[in-house]
């Protein structure tokens, strides 16, 4: 499985960048995986609904199915590798892009803006592959341009080896 990482700090642009990519990727015939990775804990469901009972009660894993879509609630403990559980439902893809969790394993791009953050995470990690960016920047790592947006998919591709 082909995994990479879009790390960042809060509102420099991971989202939207990831789903830029999306399109391009998938332009290109490609099966793209996401994950939204976040280090909080909250209830994905609400209280009181039928799922949210099943899942208190001991369901494990529960699920709830609709007409179009369907959910399974997995139970994560605090230092499990989410792809333990997550991926054989990711088997198809040909590349999965995890937004955070910056303490993963695999290669990593760092999203940046100057504005939003002075300090690049790269400074104090050694496991950042790339900056994507189109502010200017000291640096020997790569400098991807953050609006070329098919370049970055060439440079992504080459970086996880995908041809």
């Amino acid at each position: 499985m082909k995994l990479i990482h879009i790390v960042g700090c809060q509102n420099s642009g991971k989202t939207k960048l990831i789903i830029e990519l999306l399109k391009e990727f998938n332009a290109r015939g490609l099966r793209v995986g996401t994950i939204k990775h976040t280090p909080h804990s909250y209830n994905l469901d609400k209280p009181g609904k039928d799922s949210f009972r099943h899942k208190a009660a001991g369901g494990n894993p529960a699920a709830i199915v609709t007409k179009n879509q369907m959910a399974v609630y997995l139970p994560r403990e605090e230092n499990e590798n989410p792809l333990d559980k997550l991926a054989p439902l990711f088997k198809g893809a040909d590349l999965i892009i995890i937004e955070g969790y910056a303490q993963g394993p695999w290669k990593k791009l760092e999203v940046w803006r100057k504005e939003i953050n002075p300090e690049p995470r790269f400074i104090q990690r050694s496991d950042i592959e790339a900056i994507i960016t189109d502010d200017h920047m000291e640096t020997n790592l790569p400098l991807w341009p953050r609006k070329n947006i098919p370049k970055l998919v060439e440079k992504i591709l080459t970086l996880i080896e995908i041809n």
